[in-house]
């Protein structure tokens, strides 16, 4: 309502709900029930209304616009929802939602329970339903094993599903992906250890641009770029050429350097003309965690050599030439990002700041630059690079790759049980595939995961990544502040005592986003797209202030406070100024 009392907007509960939220609504008695154990409360200083569902997902709705907070839920079909609520959201003839079982039934389930046996979701639920309503006074410890089953928060360990009824809702699950991960336009197959899934075969199904010979010019331009200096007198030089310096742009080595890579450099201005999305990988046991990628550090080589011939050109007075170099770089670093890792996300984010910041440096010459022509390419060339959200996803497969290779299928047992190889990878993988020794050993790992079980592991997993990738898309200082709680929680020792396995394969992701929330600060803040007048690591304009016929122009930087303009080099304290440009280190 607004402050008048008038609707401002109404929600129906197929508009709010996804679909592993339908899991928890219940038509009794003609009511539907589904705010069970669920909290109320108002965020981002009383400007959103926020219910915290007993799964933890969170429905925040704008009360200034009217508008659901990420933006609209996909309507399910009424096969999708469970059929007493179907009737009671029509007004059908079962709307009264009466239980489906007899007293007599739930009784025997109960029953089943006590001897260990296993239920299906749908007798766990309706079970559950008779002992909230209090029929069916049971001990703690079978209300937890139902509560388990059914994914309730607060829970034990539940006994182990029946693979058959498991697969079913595994085949469902995979048309929405692993988790949350499709609402951030990437979804994840749900790992499967009756049917394993090849998670290389489907990261490299991601890789592919039909007809786009991007990949394939990228790669010829990684093996033509000369390696760069790795003698520490010699980096010196090769970085005060990078900062625009005169006699290093002269000197002989740099030069030298610049001529050997100029094949790389055209190469990768003509990838920069095709669609990309990564290049295929091999591993070297058939694992995303051992991925190889060997062209990632070759690709940030490429971006410094851009920057380089820019810099040459601009020493000579061909600001254009610089300028459309610099442009070429932000390309390739946007490129780059759209690959399938955090690793050459995090590469395109580097490769842009480079041939940002140069491009800035350009821009103070009153003359030799056409801005009416650079303001435009800008606008259609400086494009953001790939959210984190997203490559956070890849992220997820990871770990699911190494939680499916843990258990196999029991056929005897239709149960899943632990795998002897897949706890032998899992102990390689955790001793960081180098020279130290296993955090845990394979009995360990074996116990850990017979205790816990895939169906735990996996949900624990996908809810962690859950909040990752909510907090990275969120605006800057909330998600920072989730981040922060998130890492806060995987840290505490009684977390780590309980979650070995999970402690070592779980990243802390909040420097990412923080990168990524940063590079797209400074390609606003180059006069490209509408909305460049919003600092995204404030949520406000960035800080215009005219002096004369000059002005300043700056971010509050990653603190989110306003230090009249005092840059920080490292761009990781105080703000970060972009004009006048701040002197080089």
């Amino acid at each position: 309502y607004d402050d008048r009392g008038a609707v401002r907007a109404e929600f129906g509960l197929r508009q709010l709900l996804r679909r592993e939220d339908w899991r928890n609504v219940r038509a009794r008695r003609g009511a539907i029930e589904w705010l069970r154990g669920a909290k109320f409360s108002f965020a981002q200083s009383d400007t959103r209304f926020r219910i915290e569902l007993r799964s933890r997902r969170k429905i925040e709705i704008e009360l200034e616009s009217g508008e659901l907070v990420g933006g609209p839920v996909p309507e399910l079909d009424d096969d999708a929802l469970p059929p007493g609520v179907v009737a009671a959201l029509t007004g059908g003839p079962d709307a009264t939602g009466e239980p489906e079982y007899t007293d007599e039934q739930i009784a025997a389930m109960i029953e089943r329970l006590t001897r260990g046996e296993t239920l299906t979701i749908e007798e766990a639920q309706a079970a559950w339903d008779a002992l909230q309503a209090g029929d069916f006074p049971v001990p703690e410890s079978l209300q937890k094993a139902l509560a388990a089953i059914l994914g309730i928060e607060d829970s034990a360990l539940p006994p182990v599903a029946a693979v058959d009824e498991l697969q079913d809702g595994m085949a469902e699950a995979e048309l929405l992906g692993a988790g949350n991960s499709s609402e951030f336009g990437l979804a994840v197959p749900p790992p499967n250890p009756a049917d394993p899934v090849d998670y290389m075969a489907w990261y490299n199904e991601m890789t592919r641009s039909d007809r786009s010979p991007a990949a394939s010019i990228y790669a010829a331009a990684a093996a033509a770029v000369t390696d760069w200096p790795q003698d520490e007198g010699e980096r010196q030089l090769f970085d005060a050429a990078m900062r625009g310096d005169a006699e290093a742009l002269a000197s002989p080595i740099v030069k030298q350097w610049l001529a050997d890579s100029a094949q790389a450099i055209e190469l990768a201005r003509a990838g920069n003309g095709f669609e990309y999305h990564g290049t295929a990988s091999e591993s070297t046991d058939g694992r995303l965690l051992s991925i190889l990628l060997p062209n990632v550090g070759k690709m940030r080589q490429i971006g410094r050599a851009m920057v380089l011939s820019g810099r040459e050109a601009e020493a000579s007075g061909d600001y254009s030439a610089a300028a459309d170099q610099y442009l070429q770089t932000l390309q390739l670093g946007a490129q780059t990002s759209q690959a399938n890792t955090l690793i050459e996300n995090l590469v395109g984010i580097a490769i842009q700041s480079v041939g940002s910041d140069a491009l800035l440096d350009t821009m103070q010459h009153d003359e030799g630059v056409d801005y009416a022509a650079l303001a435009a390419r800008l606008e259609s060339e400086y494009a953001p690079t790939r959210p984190v959200s997203e490559t956070f996803q890849f992220e997820r497969a990871m770990v699911l790759d190494l939680v499916q290779s843990g258990y196999e299928y029991d056929p005897e047992a239709n149960t899943y049980r632990v795998s002897e190889t897949g706890v032998r990878h899992l102990t390689e993988a955790m001793s960081m595939g180098g020279e130290n020794p296993p955090v845990m050993g394979d009995v360990a790992i074996g116990m850990y995961l017979g205790a816990v079980g895939f169906e735990n592991l996996n949900q624990t997993v996908n809810q962690h990544y859950d909040r990752l990738s909510a907090a990275a898309a969120a605006p800057y200082a909330e998600g920072q502040q989730q981040m922060k709680e998130l890492e806060a929680e995987i840290e505490n020792p009684i977390w780590r005592a309980t979650n070995p396995l999970l402690s070592q394969l779980l990243p802390a992701l909040s420097r990412a986003t923080q990168l990524s929330h940063r590079s797209e600060s400074q390609r606003r803040a180059a006069f490209t797209g509408r909305d460049f007048a919003v600092d995204p690591l404030s949520g406000q304009h960035f800080v215009y202030r005219r002096d004369g016929d000059n002005f300043s122009l700056y971010s509050v930087g990653l603190n989110g406070t306003d230090e009249g303009g005092v840059h920080d080099t490292k761009r990781n304290e105080n703000d970060i100024v972009i004009w006048p440009r701040p002197p080089k280190k």
